[in-house]
């Protein structure tokens, strides 16, 4: 029960599952599960889905809303869907205290992203290897700039992905979060006590 239409947001446009449901000529629960292993990786009649978390929206797994990114989308799948070159935007409706941008969202759906080409393919197989050089070959879009990633921190992605879903992939909380963290060395505190 996903409350949002076309979207634009940082000059992206978004589909709800309804839409994609519309475009695709499937139901919109078969939507909702093909965005929902989207994010996980999975291919959705031999397409990758680029499929993203929208902040502040509550609901689906995890306390999170799936959108179509149609900026990502191939042209192939494009094409496959029937979408405009562009959509005419619409605000997201908001349901009542929806909760504000949670950076730890976005940056698991960044690294979702990045992954997705990587988790398409088999495990051990000589195609994946690939897709790890090219994504790491590559600069991507990740916060609010252009990163290029290390293949040991793509698989480090993926392994997290593979067990845990998108969750796993989110940042952890400092434990000392809210705290002061001023930390003294041995041979200060022993001048501070000597005073």
């Amino acid at each position: 029960n996903q409350v949002f239409g076309e979207s634009q947001r940082d000059s992206m446009s978004y589909l709800a599952p309804e839409q994609f449901a519309e475009h695709a000529g499937i139901g919109q629960r078969a939507a909702q599960i093909a965005f929902q292993n989207a994010s996980s990786g999975k291919p959705w009649r031999g397409h990758i889905l680029p499929v993203v978390a929208l902040p502040g929206q509550p609901g689906g797994a995890y306390g999170m809303v799936w959108g179509f990114d149609m900026a990502q989308a191939s042209p192939d799948l494009r094409a496959l869907l029937k979408l405009p070159e562009t959509l005419p935007s619409m605000p997201i409706e908001r349901r009542i205290k929806a909760r504000p941008v949670d950076r730890r969202v976005t940056t698991a759906t960044d690294k979702r992203r990045i992954i997705a080409a990587i988790l398409a393919q088999p495990k051990g197989s000589c195609a994946r290897a690939a897709a790890f050089r090219d994504t790491a070959a590559q600069r991507h879009k990740f916060g609010t700039g252009w990163e290029e990633f290390s293949e040991r921190t793509l698989r480090d992605w993926v392994q997290a992905a593979e067990s845990g879903g998108v969750a796993a992939l989110m940042p952890v909380a400092r434990s000392d979060k809210g705290q002061r963290r001023v930390r003294i060395t041995a041979a200060v505190a022993a001048l501070l006590r000597a005073v």
